[in-house]
């Protein structure tokens, strides 16, 4: 497989190109705007003249056959890390049994994501190639602020999907802020309004996430929350099963900045014990690992089935990774972090419009107050539509000189303008 690079005026004219470049299978690996002109970067096939580059790499390969699959391919390269003269060959036997079977592990779930993630991509041209007939057939009839709310849309990463079902709803707008405005209203219809679960947290709480969600810094801003309001002496935190190198060490200095006990449970099956002597605390969370969750969150639940389960992911998570792990239970909270560092939040947006979750009222990076922010579905969507006012004033459109100066500069007209009243929120 080899990358190919295509610049075109548009998104729309680059896949076309792609396409009649490299045959429907070509797969766009990512796109963006480079001097005012769309880029793709596309991965194709290497063609069979090509294959002698290949031939005179010293390094040893493994024996390949035409069964060899892709998935069997890329655990083996991943797997490398485990060798005996890898990089933890100096660590006791026992401890490198649980580094390796940890590491084939993660091996395995990123084969998995790397698989979704290209089936997705590949849903995503194909929707998007559908879809050309239906955005041509409404862009003619279509104002000119309506099409440049759609190259926004398109250029902040919008499911073409999405990008679908709005072109008919915002196709006669006057103006950028009114169809912010109305972007707004739409998606605060489509989510589900559940308010969002306040804190702090009593009882029993474990969190899942994926490895990087930032599952430790939102444990140590629930902790926090609970210290303020009941003590920090009636606050504990467990580190349960997780092998990742450097987790633990993460947990304690999390845990001692905001000045709660923190715990390890190494053995899965003795947390039950652990949360018994514990005693009468008001807030017990669970910091859990970010491998195999499904599994894990089985048996923690068959462990102590009065635990209540949170998810927490990364504002800018993919749409399908957000909405399986949706689906694969149902969750007490949803908990999104990493939102001063995500450019956007279509994925999640896209995610919730199809499996609804009470959102957490709080998000963020950072554990303490000053890096906390609100959430909520209002604040969600006011966060991706701030965002797509920002970047609509940059998309270059014929257009009304007067009308382009009552456009909102940096969408701060269109925050007063949209935000819901305080009881909504």
């Amino acid at each position: 497989m080899e990358l190919k690079r295509i610049v075109a005026k548009d998104l729309r004219s680059a896949t076309e190109r792609a396409v009649s470049l490299y045959g429907k299978d070509a797969l766009v690996i990512s796109h963006e705007l480079v001097n005012g002109q769309t880029e793709i970067i596309v991965a194709t096939d290497i063609q069979a003249d090509g294959a002698e580059l290949f031939e005179a790499s010293a390094a040893p390969e493994t024996p390949r056959t035409e069964a060899t699959d892709f998935r069997e391919l890329l655990t083996q390269n991943l797997e490398g890390a485990i060798r005996p003269d890898g990089p933890h060959a100096d660590a006791p036997s026992s401890t490198q049994e649980d580094l390796g079977d940890r590491d084939r592990i993660r091996a395995r779930e990123i084969v998995d994501l790397v698989r979704q993630e290209m089936a997705s991509l590949r849903r995503e041209l194909r929707v998007g190639q559908q879809g050309l007939g239906f955005v041509h057939a409404h862009s003619a009839a279509s104002s000119s602020a309506a099409r440049q709310l759609d190259r926004a849309l398109e250029n902040d990463h919008a499911p073409s999907g999405l990008r679908m079902l709005l072109s008919e709803e915002l196709a006669q707008i006057d103006s950028i802020d009114q169809g912010l405005v109305r972007l707004a209203d739409i998606l605060r219809t489509t989510l589900n309004d559940t308010p969002a679960l306040e804190g702090p947290l009593t009882g029993l709480h474990a969190l899942f996430g994926p490895s990087g969600a930032g599952k430790t810094t939102m444990i140590a801003r629930l902790a926090l929350q609970a210290s303020d309001a009941f003590g920090p002496e009636r606050v504990t935190v467990i580190s349960w099963a997780d092998s990742k190198p450097g987790a633990w060490n993460h947990i304690q200095l999390a845990c001692s900045r905001v000045g709660v006990e923190c715990v390890r449970c190494q053995d899965p099956d003795l947390l039950h014990s652990l949360i018994e002597d514990l005693g009468t605390r008001a807030t017990i969370l669970i910091d859990t690992p970010g491998i195999e969750m499904i599994r894990n969150r089985q048996r923690l639940a068959d462990l102590v089935p009065e635990a209540q389960l949170h998810l927490v992911l990364p504002a800018d998570v993919a749409s399908h990774q957000a909405e399986r792990l949706l689906r694969s239970f149902p969750w007490q909270s949803l908990l999104l972090s990493k939102l001063d560092e995500a450019h956007h939040a279509w994925g999640i947006i896209s995610a919730l419009s199809h499996t609804p979750a009470v959102l957490y009222h709080q998000a963020g990076s950072g554990f303490s107050a000053a890096h906390a922010q609100d959430m909520s579905v209002s604040h969600l969507v006011k966060f991706a539509v701030d965002r797509l006012g920002a970047n609509s004033l940059d998309i270059p459109v014929q257009t009304d000189p007067a009308r382009m100066k009552s456009s909102v500069p940096g969408g701060a007209t269109w925050a007063a303008a949209s935000r819901p009243p305080a009881a909504s929120i």
